[in-house]
């Protein structure tokens, strides 16, 4: 299956892994979510004609319950093959980061004191905004071959990750949340109270983005910005027509 190539492992990687080092222990700058937000934009872009750019398992869940209104085939096999690469990019990132930097991996967690609900809401409103970001700049016929859509989705992490990071811990991706527990040298150890959140609230948030695009995009047959402009400037149009045949 082609979209199981190096492309996408590859690009998957690069963002976890940067992900691993920006928020390292190591890494005061405090730029973490400008390097992420940009790493991800950077890899939708080099990755995206070659892997399809799904470098998080709930925009893979999104786009399975999105393909239901038309436009574009995407089944299960393709979902749980993205899903499984993904899974495994984040532990190849993982223990590269750990190689590099022996321990302090950067990883998401729940900040302290947060309660697990209000973490949980964080996790699923973040998540829910970043797929539905990705299914109408990436998915829509309206915005078929656009060229802004890089600066879309990594700059909805960027805002995301500043805004609702402290809370939650900014994963929006479960394969990013599988380094809380991989960051700590054991991936059998019990799951922990972030890696639960970022396990739940992210699929769910995918799965419910999917269900809402047909909605938020007039069932995904919405008209473009540049067709809006042509129908307004043929009423026009017709307008002066009008008057110069009243003016004769």
């Amino acid at each position: 299956m082609h979209f199981l190539a190096p492309p996408a492992l590859w690009n998957t990687a690069k963002t976890t892994h940067t992900i691993s080092l920006a928020a390292s222990a190591s890494n005061t700058s405090g730029l973490a979510p400008v390097s992420i937000g940009a790493m991800l934009m950077a890899q939708v872009y080099a990755g995206g004609p070659t892997s399809g750019g799904h470098y998080n398992p709930a925009v893979s869940l999104g786009v399975l319950v999105r393909a239901r209104a038309g436009s574009i085939d995407f089944g299960m096999a393709k979902a749980v093959a993205y899903i499984l690469t993904q899974s495994l990019a984040a532990a190849a990132a993982s223990a590269a980061a750990r190689a590099l930097l022996g321990s302090g991996v950067g990883h998401p967690e729940v900040g302290e004191g947060v309660e697990v609900h209000a973490a949980w809401l964080a996790e699923f409103l973040g998540t829910l905004l970043l797929v539905s970001v990705v299914l109408q700049v990436a998915t829509a016929p309206a915005t078929k071959g656009n060229s802004f859509f890089g600066l879309a989705i990594g700059f909805t992490v960027l805002s995301m990750a500043v805004s609702l990071g402290p809370i939650s811990g900014g994963a929006f991706n479960p394969a990013v949340g599988l380094l809380t527990t991989l960051a700590r040298g054991d991936p059998f150890e019990a799951a922990t109270t972030s890696l639960s959140v970022y396990l739940t609230a992210c699929p769910a948030a995918g799965l419910l983005a999917g269900l809402l695009f047909p909605l938020l995009t007039n069932g995904g047959e919405h008209a473009s910005p540049h067709e809006a402009e042509r129908t307004a400037l043929n009423v026009i149009d017709d307008k002066q027509e009008g008057d110069e045949e009243l003016g004769r």
